[in-house]
């Protein structure tokens, strides 16, 4: 085990990193003076990326096969000399106060367990998807309660001697999923505070999808998650489950309904035995809903419009919606996973890491 030092100690887990390992070690080799040092878990790369952590001198631990970057992340602590870890993904850059800020928390407030930061609002990706979703993060972690119930490993840094008290991250996660906000909710339960700090900043890199969107929000988060607040019986009212996005998935649901039962209702042929005013209240009804799902996330809409226009704000709308679908979907299979595990093998083993696992 590594020997304990005051300090700041960065580990970033990667799969086929590319370039944009590169500039995330090019942007903490600028900062060596404030940290101890950084540590590159390889998780079975073949792109040949890991070449970069030897270009910039990071400590390099191979993990051999992929196993995910919950081991990738345990791994790099327990190799770690630093009395603080800063997890970072490894497709973001820090910004040029990012560990000054982080250091002068830890400093100024011995009581603090662990924190984390937030993205920017200037992503490198231009897509109108990686947009929308870089800036929904940074809007969600900016208006969060200040006194997390969860952490991040986007940008967050954790006591060591907490971290490994508290056996690190579940490594039944396999693949990318929800490790960060598991060992999240274990340290609130053990009174652990963790602090969310938005002037903490990093820059994201990483080009998104809608298929990449979809899979992730359904598949690596949505599922997990809705198993994890079930087993845990924890639905706190904060970040991507506090009540105006439940309220906005509820309502997104019933809009989606409605449409479809009118479509359907044309497609059958039912239009002209029926009353006009069913018909008008079937179209009227999804533009009041939606009009609904727009003044609860009038907050998010208007901050999109500030750093990126109105134009943009209005394109953002069906991704919005879209994502509240994804949420909802996530939410009814989780259910059905976890009733259904139990129903079928009762005192069997959580549902949650398997359901993780089904990406792979």
């Amino acid at each position: 085990m590594a020997v304990r030092r005051a300090g700041i100690s960065v580990v970033v887990s990667v799969h086929n990193g590319g370039d944009a390992l590169r500039a995330c070690l090019a942007s903490l080799a600028a900062h060596k003076h404030e940290i101890l040092e950084f540590i590159v878990a390889d998780d079975g790369s073949t792109d040949g990326a890991v070449k970069y952590a030897e270009e910039f001198g990071a400590r390099i631990i191979r993990v051999g096969s992929r196993r995910g970057p919950a081991n990738g992340r345990n791994l790099g602590a327990l190799a770690a000399q630093g009395d603080i870890i800063l997890f970072l993904d490894a497709d973001v850059c820090v910004h040029e106060d990012t560990i000054s800020r982080i250091r002068q928390r830890f400093e100024a407030e011995p009581e603090l367990g662990a924190l984390f930061g937030a993205y920017d609002t200037q992503p490198e990706a231009t897509g109108l998807v990686s947009q929308f979703r870089n800036l929904l993060r940074c809007f969600v972690h900016r208006t969060g309660s200040q006194n997390a119930s969860t952490f991040w490993t986007g940008c967050g840094a954790i006591r060591r001697e907490i971290f490994l008290e508290s056996q690190g991250f579940d490594l039944s996660y396999s693949v990318p999923c929800i490790e960060d906000i598991e060992l999240g909710m274990r340290l609130v339960k053990k009174n652990i505070r963790i602090a969310l700090d938005p002037a903490i900043q990093v820059k994201h890199l990483k080009n998104l999808t809608m298929t990449a969107m979809v899979k992730t929000d359904i598949q690596q988060r949505g599922i997990p998650w809705t198993l994890l607040i079930l087993e845990s019986g924890k639905l706190p009212n904060d970040l991507n489950v506090s009540w105006a996005n439940r309220l906005s998935v509820a309502t997104t649901f019933m809009m989606v309904l409605l449409v479809f039962a009118a479509l359907l209702g044309s497609l059958l042929g039912m239009t002209p035995d029926l009353p006009v005013a069913p018909w008008a209240g079937l179209i009227l009804a999804p533009a009041l809903l939606l009009g609904a799902v727009v003044a609860l996330n009038g907050r998010f809409y208007r901050f999109l419009a500030e750093h990126r226009g109105l134009g943009f704000a209005s394109a953002s709308v069906p991704l919005h919606l879209i994502y509240f679908l994804c949420c909802g979907l996530a939410l009814i299979a989780g259910v059905a996973i976890h009733f259904g595990s139990r129903w079928s093998s009762p005192g069997a083993p959580s549902a949650v890491s398997s359901a993780a696992q089904s990406d792979e």
